[in-house]
C-alpha cells in the first residue's frame, strides 16, 4: 500500500526534527527516516501515523517483537511530537500521552531485562557453550587469524566483556594470514 502523503504536516514534523541544532547531526537524520519508515510501512502519512497513536501502536507491536527496536521509532515519534508547529499541539496531544505511556512501558521492561541479566530470544538462539568454543580452536590451524582470535579469548579466563574489541591483525609484505607456524 503506497503511503498517504500529507506533504505539508509531514514536512513540517520532519523539519522540526532536522533543523533543531540541539539534537546530532546523527539524531536528526535517525528520527527522520524512522519516521519515514514507520509511515511509509504503515502506509499512511507521518502526521497521520503520529495521530493515530493507538493503531500505530498496535501495528508496532504486532510488526517488531525486538523492545530496542519499537523504543527506537517511538522515541523518533516523540521527538517530532516535541518539536511540531503549535498549530499540532492539540490534535498530537491525546497521542503525545499513548506514545509516552508505551515508551516508559518498553523502558521498564529493558530494565528488567538488564537488572535480570536474561538472554534476549535472540541472544539465547545463537549462544554457544563455552566447551564448544575450546574444541573449535583446538581443531583449528596453528598459526592462522582465526586460532589467534579464538586463544586471546580462551587461554584464561572466560571472557568478561569485549577486551580486545579495538585490535587489528595485520599482516605484511603479502603474507598468508599464519602468523606463527611453530605455535
Amino acid at each position: 500500500m503506497q503511503p498517504q502523503v500529507d506533504l505539508p504536516g509531514d514536512l513540517m514534523l520532519l523539519q522540526g526534527i532536522t533543523s533543531d541544532e540541539g539534537l546530532s547531526v546523527t539524531s536528526r537524520n535517525a528520527y527522520a527516516m524512522r519516521l519515514r519508515l514507520l509511515a511509509c510501512r504503515r502506509g499512511r502519512s507521518i502526521l497521520d501515523t503520529v495521530a493515530e497513536a493507538s493503531q500505530s501502536l498496535t501495528w508496532l507491536r504486532q510488526t517488531y517483537n525486538e523492545v530496542c527496536t519499537r523504543k527506537g521509532f517511538i522515541s523518533a515519534v516523540l521527538a517530532a511530537i516535541r518539536r511540531a508547529p503549535s498549530k499540532f499541539a492539540l490534535q498530537l496531544q491525546k497521542a503525545q500521552q499513548l506514545w509516552l505511556q508505551e515508551l516508559l512501558l518498553l523502558d521498564r521492561t529493558l530494565k528488567h531485562r538488564y537488572k535480570s541479566n536474561l538472554p534476549t530470544a535472540r541472544q539465547a538462539k545463537g549462544h554457544v557453550p563455552w566447551a564448544d568454543i575450546v574444541k573449535l580452536r583446538d581443531k583449528l590451524l596453528k598459526g592462522s587469524k582465526a586460532r589467534l582470535l579464538l586463544c586471546m579469548y580462551s587461554l584464561g579466563m572466560a571472557p568478561m566483556r569485549a577486551d580486545y574489541n579495538r585490535i587489528a591483525l595485520l599482516s605484511c609484505c603479502g603474507e598468508t594470514d599464519l602468523l606463527d607456524a611453530s605455535g
